[in-house]
Protein backbone atom coordinates (compact mmCIF):
# COMPACT_ATOMS: atom_id res chain seq x y z
CA UNK A 1 0.00 0.00 0.00
CA UNK A 2 1.27 4.18 -0.84
CA UNK A 3 2.31 5.43 2.00
CA UNK A 4 -0.21 8.64 2.49
CA UNK A 5 3.18 10.97 2.96
CA UNK A 6 4.73 9.54 -0.53
CA UNK A 7 1.64 10.28 -1.97
CA UNK A 8 1.21 13.81 -0.53
CA UNK A 9 5.03 14.48 -1.86
CA UNK A 10 3.82 13.46 -5.44
CA UNK A 11 0.99 15.28 -5.57
CA UNK A 12 2.70 18.49 -4.44
CA UNK A 13 5.83 17.64 -6.86
CA UNK A 14 3.53 17.94 -9.34
CA UNK A 15 1.48 20.60 -8.45
CA UNK A 16 4.71 22.33 -8.32
CA UNK A 17 5.24 21.52 -11.92
CA UNK A 18 2.51 23.12 -12.80
CA UNK A 19 3.11 26.10 -11.32
CA UNK A 20 6.64 26.55 -12.22
CA UNK A 21 5.31 25.61 -15.82
CA UNK A 22 2.35 28.88 -15.79
CA UNK A 23 5.16 31.43 -13.88
CA UNK A 24 4.51 33.86 -16.30
CA UNK A 25 1.75 36.50 -16.33
CA UNK A 26 1.11 38.64 -19.29
CA UNK A 27 -2.26 40.36 -17.90
CA UNK A 28 -3.92 41.40 -14.94
CA UNK A 29 -6.21 38.57 -15.59
CA UNK A 30 -3.98 36.04 -15.85
CA UNK A 31 -1.63 36.93 -12.77
CA UNK A 32 -4.64 37.14 -10.48
CA UNK A 33 -5.21 33.43 -12.08
CA UNK A 34 -1.67 32.08 -11.18
CA UNK A 35 -1.89 33.74 -7.77
CA UNK A 36 -5.66 32.19 -7.24
CA UNK A 37 -3.36 28.65 -8.38
CA UNK A 38 -1.17 28.94 -5.39
CA UNK A 39 -3.98 30.00 -2.99
CA UNK A 40 -5.68 27.29 -3.82
CA UNK A 41 -2.87 24.95 -3.58
CA UNK A 42 -2.51 26.19 -0.15
CA UNK A 43 -5.85 25.24 0.92
CA UNK A 44 -5.23 21.87 -0.69
CA UNK A 45 -1.87 20.88 -0.34
CA UNK A 46 -1.44 22.69 3.40
CA UNK A 47 -3.20 19.67 6.23
CA UNK A 48 -5.38 21.95 8.24
CA UNK A 49 -5.62 25.20 5.86
CA UNK A 50 -9.02 26.18 5.03
CA UNK A 51 -8.82 29.78 3.52
CA UNK A 52 -5.54 31.86 1.95
CA UNK A 53 -5.20 34.93 -0.19
CA UNK A 54 -2.35 37.29 -0.90
CA UNK A 55 -2.37 40.10 0.28
CA UNK A 56 -0.35 43.25 -1.16
CA UNK A 57 0.43 46.52 0.94
CA UNK A 58 1.49 49.49 -0.40
CA UNK A 59 1.56 52.70 1.62
CA UNK A 60 -1.40 53.12 3.69
CA UNK A 61 -3.35 51.06 0.42
CA UNK A 62 -4.00 47.31 0.61
CA UNK A 63 -5.68 44.71 -1.75
CA UNK A 64 -6.48 41.05 -0.81
CA UNK A 65 -5.85 39.40 -4.11
CA UNK A 66 -7.36 35.93 -4.78
CA UNK A 67 -8.59 35.20 -1.79
CA UNK A 68 -10.36 31.91 -1.47
CA UNK A 69 -13.32 33.24 0.50
CA UNK A 70 -14.46 36.96 1.31
CA UNK A 71 -13.77 36.50 4.99
CA UNK A 72 -10.15 36.63 4.24
CA UNK A 73 -10.49 39.59 2.66
CA UNK A 74 -12.09 41.07 6.04
CA UNK A 75 -9.04 39.98 7.84
CA UNK A 76 -7.05 42.05 5.90
CA UNK A 77 -8.53 44.65 6.67
CA UNK A 78 -8.80 44.61 10.00
CA UNK A 79 -4.95 44.61 10.04
CA UNK A 80 -4.96 47.62 7.95
CA UNK A 81 -7.67 49.44 10.30
CA UNK A 82 -5.55 48.68 13.31
CA UNK A 83 -1.86 48.55 11.49
CA UNK A 84 -1.01 45.61 13.61
CA UNK A 85 -1.46 41.99 12.67
CA UNK A 86 0.97 39.19 10.96
CA UNK A 87 1.03 40.37 7.64
CA UNK A 88 2.01 43.74 8.77
CA UNK A 89 4.96 41.98 10.77
CA UNK A 90 6.24 39.45 8.34
CA UNK A 91 8.13 42.37 6.94
CA UNK A 92 10.05 42.52 10.26
CA UNK A 93 9.76 39.05 11.85
CA UNK A 94 9.87 37.29 8.62
CA UNK A 95 10.02 35.06 6.70
CA UNK A 96 6.81 33.32 8.34
CA UNK A 97 5.35 33.45 10.90
CA UNK A 98 2.95 30.75 12.60
CA UNK A 99 0.14 31.49 15.35
CA UNK A 100 -0.73 28.47 16.34
CA UNK A 101 -3.77 29.19 18.98
CA UNK A 102 -5.20 32.91 18.37
CA UNK A 103 -7.49 32.38 21.59
CA UNK A 104 -3.32 32.35 22.93
CA UNK A 105 -2.25 35.10 20.69
CA UNK A 106 -1.37 39.04 22.29
CA UNK A 107 0.44 40.74 19.44
CA UNK A 108 -2.59 41.51 17.71
CA UNK A 109 -5.74 42.31 20.07
CA UNK A 110 -7.65 43.68 17.62
CA UNK A 111 -6.60 41.57 14.75
CA UNK A 112 -6.85 38.41 17.12
CA UNK A 113 -10.33 39.40 18.77
CA UNK A 114 -11.54 39.95 14.51
CA UNK A 115 -9.83 36.25 14.00
CA UNK A 116 -11.55 34.66 16.53
CA UNK A 117 -15.19 35.99 16.27
CA UNK A 118 -14.81 34.62 12.46
CA UNK A 119 -13.93 31.28 14.04
CA UNK A 120 -10.16 31.03 13.19
CA UNK A 121 -7.73 29.60 15.19
CA UNK A 122 -4.37 29.10 13.82
CA UNK A 123 -2.45 30.68 10.96
CA UNK A 124 0.62 30.64 8.93
CA UNK A 125 1.74 33.98 6.89
CA UNK A 126 4.55 34.28 4.54
CA UNK A 127 6.50 37.10 3.47
CA UNK A 128 6.55 37.46 -0.49
CA UNK A 129 8.47 40.62 -0.82
CA UNK A 130 9.36 44.38 1.12
CA UNK A 131 10.27 47.63 -0.53
CA UNK A 132 10.29 50.72 1.05
CA UNK A 133 6.41 51.19 1.32
CA UNK A 134 5.09 48.00 0.08
CA UNK A 135 4.83 43.99 1.57
CA UNK A 136 3.52 41.41 0.04
CA UNK A 137 2.36 37.71 1.57
CA UNK A 138 0.36 34.84 1.79
CA UNK A 139 -1.42 33.94 4.15
CA UNK A 140 -3.37 30.63 5.41
CA UNK A 141 -5.73 30.08 8.15
CA UNK A 142 -7.40 27.50 9.66
CA UNK A 143 -10.53 26.93 11.73
CA UNK A 144 -8.38 24.72 14.51
CA UNK A 145 -6.28 25.28 17.03
CA UNK A 146 -2.64 23.30 16.09
CA UNK A 147 -3.75 22.85 12.66
CA UNK A 148 -0.08 23.38 10.64
CA UNK A 149 3.37 21.26 11.15
CA UNK A 150 6.52 22.28 10.31
CA UNK A 151 5.97 20.33 7.11
CA UNK A 152 3.58 22.26 6.22
CA UNK A 153 4.92 25.36 7.06
CA UNK A 154 7.65 24.11 4.50
CA UNK A 155 4.77 23.65 1.72
CA UNK A 156 4.16 26.59 2.57
CA UNK A 157 7.34 28.52 1.70
CA UNK A 158 7.62 26.31 -1.62
CA UNK A 159 3.74 27.73 -2.68
CA UNK A 160 5.37 31.48 -1.10
CA UNK A 161 8.20 31.64 -3.10
CA UNK A 162 5.76 30.99 -6.38
CA UNK A 163 3.81 33.35 -5.84
CA UNK A 164 6.74 36.14 -5.48
CA UNK A 165 8.16 34.86 -8.74
CA UNK A 166 5.10 35.33 -9.83
CA UNK A 167 4.71 38.68 -8.76
CA UNK A 168 8.50 39.91 -9.62
CA UNK A 169 8.11 38.93 -13.24
CA UNK A 170 4.87 40.55 -13.52
CA UNK A 171 6.31 43.58 -12.32
CA UNK A 172 9.17 43.12 -14.67
CA UNK A 173 6.37 43.21 -17.31
CA UNK A 174 4.66 46.03 -16.67
CA UNK A 175 1.47 44.13 -14.79
CA UNK A 176 0.20 45.29 -11.72
CA UNK A 177 -2.07 42.54 -9.67
CA UNK A 178 -4.30 44.68 -8.11
CA UNK A 179 -4.86 47.59 -11.56
CA UNK A 180 -8.67 45.47 -11.86
CA UNK A 181 -9.25 45.50 -8.02
CA UNK A 182 -9.18 49.09 -8.29
CA UNK A 183 -13.00 49.41 -8.57
CA UNK A 184 -13.76 47.73 -6.25
CA UNK A 185 -17.55 49.16 -5.77
CA UNK A 186 -18.24 47.84 -9.42
CA UNK A 187 -17.06 44.51 -8.85
CA UNK A 188 -18.84 44.59 -5.83
CA UNK A 189 -21.78 45.69 -7.56
CA UNK A 190 -21.23 42.60 -10.28
CA UNK A 191 -21.18 40.07 -7.35
CA UNK A 192 -24.14 41.16 -6.05
CA UNK A 193 -26.33 41.13 -9.48
CA UNK A 194 -24.33 37.34 -9.93
CA UNK A 195 -25.38 36.09 -6.67
CA UNK A 196 -28.88 36.85 -7.21
CA UNK A 197 -28.96 35.72 -10.19
CA UNK A 198 -27.59 32.32 -9.71
CA UNK A 199 -28.44 31.83 -6.03
CA UNK A 200 -24.43 31.86 -5.30
CA UNK A 201 -22.12 32.69 -2.54
CA UNK A 202 -19.82 35.81 -2.96
CA UNK A 203 -16.66 33.84 -3.51
CA UNK A 204 -18.54 32.15 -6.73
CA UNK A 205 -19.61 34.92 -7.95
CA UNK A 206 -16.04 36.43 -8.07
CA UNK A 207 -15.06 32.41 -9.62
CA UNK A 208 -17.30 33.32 -12.32
CA UNK A 209 -15.92 36.68 -13.08
CA UNK A 210 -12.51 36.11 -12.83
CA UNK A 211 -13.05 32.75 -15.59
CA UNK A 212 -14.95 34.93 -17.92
CA UNK A 213 -11.57 37.87 -17.84
CA UNK A 214 -9.43 34.89 -18.69
CA UNK A 215 -11.91 33.16 -21.25
CA UNK A 216 -12.06 36.19 -23.04
CA UNK A 217 -8.52 38.14 -22.47
CA UNK A 218 -9.91 40.90 -21.28
CA UNK A 219 -9.81 42.40 -17.47
CA UNK A 220 -11.90 42.06 -14.04
CA UNK A 221 -13.37 45.78 -14.87
CA UNK A 222 -14.75 45.03 -18.15
CA UNK A 223 -16.27 42.07 -16.97
CA UNK A 224 -18.03 43.61 -14.06
CA UNK A 225 -18.42 46.67 -16.44
CA UNK A 226 -20.65 44.11 -18.55
CA UNK A 227 -22.70 42.30 -16.19
CA UNK A 228 -23.75 45.70 -14.62
CA UNK A 229 -24.97 46.69 -18.22
CA UNK A 230 -26.92 43.44 -19.16
CA UNK A 231 -29.63 44.42 -16.00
Amino acid sequence: MTDHRDEHRRVLRDTMMKLTAQSTAKTEAHLQHQLRVVTRAAVDMIRGAELADVMLVDGDRFTSVAATHPLVADLDAVQMQHGAGPCLDVAEDGPVIHVRDFSLETRWPEFTAAALAAGVRSALTFRLYTHQRGIGALNVFSGAAGAFTRDDAAVGAMLATHAAIVLIAAADEGVDPTSDLVADDLIGQAKGILMERFVIDSAAAFDLMLERAETEGTSMHAVATAVVASI
